[in-house]
This record gives structure tokens, sequence and C-alpha cells, in this order.
């Protein structure tokens, strides 16, 4: 036999014992293509607009790739959430609705390093609140929305009442007045002139973002001003007071859409509550946005950036090459474009995402709402910060002492001071 034979001989044996070795009951790779299926945490799947327009849209785009939906009640999100991941839970993607949270898990270990990713987007500039899930320099989520504070005004009452609407440029103060010449009845026929939420973070909020304010330093003078206009504004019943509003859990959509409120100040999110949506019967109202009221008149207009909500990838992902494939797509033009088409405003934008949110049906499109939704500065809401849940606790109970007038102003403000400088930026 000659050498070639042999080496074919030898080769023939070779594939024969490899093939037979790799029988048996434990095949290494018997072709077949693994399965690629992701599964993602979220809450209010049935609910919510933007997450049915995400999963839908990527499905279509992914056909190779399934998407298992875990639907999580909202309330219970958090809680639930932490201890399916403290167990070792293998859910591929989950959702964030605050950077409170993100922090907390990020801290545990539950989110995979993503800055790789992220880092190589081309349109990373054009995504707001990407940097808020950045901690000691690893990016560990990617935002599909980042929502700005706007001022949302029912367009019949001001008709009604001979009013102008608001415009770009309007002061705290002539909201202030406004509120007050736009309130009208008593009892069961009143409607305020504004409501304005329960949240602290409205007002406390948007007092940093205007006058350059931290949650996280422990000096709190400079919310003051927009403290003292609610309390001023509740004495007159220009506004519903914060003792009513919790005892009734009165909600700002209610107050809007029943037009019980003329103006609220609130989140981007609010816009798809008032435009038609498909199987979601709801009341509408005659409706616009406006500038969020400044401080002054005649400066830049400066609005709060709602924290963002993203997704994280598991770090104990099944399947972390496909979930970063769909964060990465919920995060990107694609994903933006099919949640402003449900009236929802992404992280991502450009005039093209403008232009389709400003075609849905029922959207404001007045120079005033156009104004509204490009300001010239937007600073996010609240630090990604592991402390920030101790000041924000604090920050609840010192804002409801204030607001139903179991402090005064100064001292809610003074001892708020003290508990964060001694509890949580001592420490």
């Amino acid at each position: 036999m000659n050498k070639r034979h042999i080496g074919v001989a030898a080769a023939t044996l070779l594939t024969a014992l490899t093939m037979t070795a790799c029988s048996g009951g434990n095949p290494v790779n018997d072709n077949t293509p693994t399965k690629r299926e992701i599964t993602v945490a979220l809450w209010s799947y049935d609910i919510g607009p933007e997450y049915h327009a995400l999963v839908e849209g990527f499905r279509a785009t992914h056909p190779d790739i399934t998407v298992n939906i875990e639907d999580i009640p909202p309330a219970d999100y958090a809680t639930k959430m932490t201890a399916e991941l403290a167990g070792g839970s293998n859910v591929d993607v989950f959702g964030l609705k605050n950077t409170v949270d993100f922090a907390k898990w990020q801290q545990a270990g539950h989110v995979m390093d993503i800055t790789d990713l992220v880092d190589k987007l081309d349109y990373k500039d054009k995504l707001a609140g990407v940097d808020s899930y950045k901690i000691d320099g690893v990016y560990g989520a990617l935002p599909y929305r980042s929502d700005l504070w706007i001022l949302y005004y029912n367009k019949d009452l001001f008709d009604k009442a001979g009013k102008d609407y608001p415009k770009p440029g309007m002061t705290w103060q002539d909201f202030a007045d406004l509120s007050c010449q736009m309130t009208s009845g008593e009892g069961d026929s009143k409607v305020y002139g504004s409501y304005i939420h329960k949240w602290p973070l409205i007002l406390e909020g948007i007092a940093a973002a205007q006058s350059n304010g931290d949650f996280m330093s422990g000096d709190y003078g400079y919310m003051k001003p927009m403290l003292q206009m609610a309390l001023d504004l509740q004495d007159k019943g220009c506004i519903m007071s914060y003792g009513e509003m919790d005892q009734s859990k009165t909600t700002y959509n209610t107050m809007f859409q029943t037009e019980k409120a003329a103006m609220v100040p609130m989140g981007t999110w609010f816009m798809s509550n008032n435009v038609p949506q498909k199987g979601i019967d709801s009341p509408l109202v005659n409706w616009s946005i406006a500038t969020l009221p400044q401080p002054k008149a005649g400066g830049k207009y400066v609005t709060m950036q709602g924290a963002p909500t993203g997704f994280s990838v598991n770090s104990h992902a099944q399947n972390p090459e496909d979930a970063k494939t769909f964060i990465e797509w919920c995060a990107g033009p694609e994903g933006a474009k099919t949640i402003a088409a449900k009236a929802v405003w992404p992280a991502y934008t450009d005039d093209t995402i403008m232009d389709t949110l400003l075609a849905v049906e029922g959207m404001p499109t007045d120079d005033g709402a156009k104004k509204a939704l490009k300001p010239d500065l937007a600073k996010i809401e609240a630090p990604t910060d592991p402390k920030a849940p101790d000041v924000e606790q604090l920050r609840a109970q010192e804002f409801s002492l204030i607001m139903t007038g179991s402090e005064s102003l100064d001292d809610g403000i003074k001892n708020l001071e003290d508990q964060v400088k001694s509890q949580v930026l001592a420490g």
C-alpha cells in the first residue's frame, strides 16, 4: 500500500473512531441549531402601549429569536425582581423603572457589564439618560425611554374662561397667578386652575434642575421658592391640597381627563394617555402642552429630564448575546420610532423621531407644543447614587410634614438638611 492509500485509510479510521467516540448517547454536536430564545421581565405589559410595540417590533425584525415575557404587577416589580435575581434567576433581560433599583441590582452583581456595546454605538450622544446607567466607569443598561417634564393644559377650559393659553417663557409666578384665575366652582363642581401631584420629586426635582441644586449635597435652600409657591396655592384653594390628595387617592390622569384641572405639570409619558390607543377606552380632552414654567423670564428653557426607563442584561442570562441584541434594538432608532408612533417619548430622538411623534392622531402640533419638546437644557431628575434611596426617604418624610402644615417650611428644610448630613452623608 502506498503512502497515499495509507494516509487515506488512516484518515478514514480516525474519522470513524471520532464519530464512534462522539456517539453513545452524549453527542457533542449533532448539527441541530441552538434555539435562540430570551425571557424579558417587565411590568404592565398589557397596559402600557410601549412594551407591546417594542416586543412586537423586535419579533418582526428578528424572527429567529423567540421572546418570552414575564409580566409582573408594577407595584410588586422591584420586590419580586430583587428576590428573583438574588435567587439566581436566569431571566435574560429585566426592565428598569428607575435608577435607584438599577444601582441596587448593579451593586449586587446582577447586571451584566455592557460597556463595550454602549461605547460602540454611533448614536450614543443622542441617547438621553444613558450615563445614568454608568457606575464607576461601567455601563449596565440601555435606556429606551427618557421623559421630559412639560406643562399639560386643557384648551376648552381656557377658552371657556377667556384666557390665553400658556406660552413659552411663562414663569412660575405667571403659573401661580394663572392657576388662581382658572379656578372655579365649589365642591364636586370645582375645577382647579392646576393640579400638582403629590410626588415630592415634582416640586423638589424641578427646583434642583432649574437652580443647579443637588439632592446629594445636604443643602436644600433652593427648594424653598417652589415649595412656598405650592403652599400658597393650597392656602388659596387654587390647587388640591396635599392632605386631600393623599386621602382621596386622586390621580393626575383622573384630574386632567375629567376636566377637573386646567393645567398639570407632568412627564411626557402622559402624552400617550391623551391620544387614542387601540383597545384602550379612555376619555380624551382637547389638550396641548407648553414649556415648563421657569424661575425667571428671558432665560434658557430648562426642564427636568425624567430618570430613564431601560433594560439590563442579567449577569446570569442564558442567552446574553441575543439579550444584548434585544436591548440595543429597543434603545436605537428602530425602537425609538416604534414607540414614538404610540406617543411615547424615546431616549433616542432626531428629526425623524419627532416627526413620527407629532404625526400621531391626537397629538398637539402647535408651535408651543413643539417648543415644549425641545428644551435648551434638560437635567436628570435623580442621581444614580447608592445613597440616593436614603436621601429620597428623608425628603419624602419632610415633604409630607411641610405640605400638610405639620412643620413650617423653614423648619422642614433645616430638619432635612440636618438628617441627610448626619444620617446619610456622614456614614
